[in-house]
């Protein structure tokens, strides 16, 4: 029983290692010193976010930031962004 504990629990502790190669996680810094929300993210990886200014965005590796709204009125005061699964459809809330 002895060497069957510490069998598992080299197996349990080398899983993770022999694993790792089949993860492909990415990270960006998306708005250095900025404050941005993000609402929403996509099946290929589009987020739909919005910023202390309440302009809306969407987000992406290759196109960057692109304003797709903004309120208009100087009301502080804006839902937040929404994207669909297959990041062809974006909702927010702006005043006008």
């Amino acid at each position: 029983m002895k060497n069957f504990y510490k069998l598992s629990k080299s197996v349990l502790f080398a899983i993770p290692f022999l694993t790792a190669q089949l993860v492909s996680a990415q990270v960006y810094e998306m708005g250095s010193g900025n404050s941005v929300n993000p609402s929403g993210i996509s099946d290929n990886g589009i987020v739909s976010l919005n910023n202390a200014s309440n302009n809306h965005y969407i987000w992406s590796t290759t196109q960057g930031f692109t304003l797709i709204g903004s309120i208009t009125n100087d009301a502080a005061f804006a839902g937040t962004t929404k994207i669909s699964g297959d990041g062809k459809k974006v909702s927010a809330t702006v005043t006008n």
